[in-house]
């Protein structure tokens, strides 16, 4: 991505009112708006960089439910 189209994905992902959160293959936060902010309770630079688990704790996906439909997005995306 160029650093032109990189500062407009910045600029939209910033000032949508919803929670915008990326994560790549590993589970490892990318991307996190303010909005998730609001909703989650964390400052992107308290999470980016560090799992997706701290919005799906382990315990509470016991199954890799939520894990395992992101991954099946992904590989759809991926594959169209």
């Amino acid at each position: 991505m160029s650093d032109d189209n990189l500062a407009v994905f910045r600029l939209i992902v910033e000032q949508v009112p919803d929670a915008v959160i990326f994560a790549n293959r590993q589970v490892i936060i990318q991307v996190w708006n303010n909005a998730a902010r609001e909703v989650f309770g964390y400052a992107p630079d308290e999470v980016v960089g560090g799992s997706l688990d701290v919005i799906i704790p382990a315990h509470l996906d016991r199954a890799g439910t939520v894990i395992g439909a992101l991954t099946t997005a992904r590989e759809f995306i991926d594959n169209s």
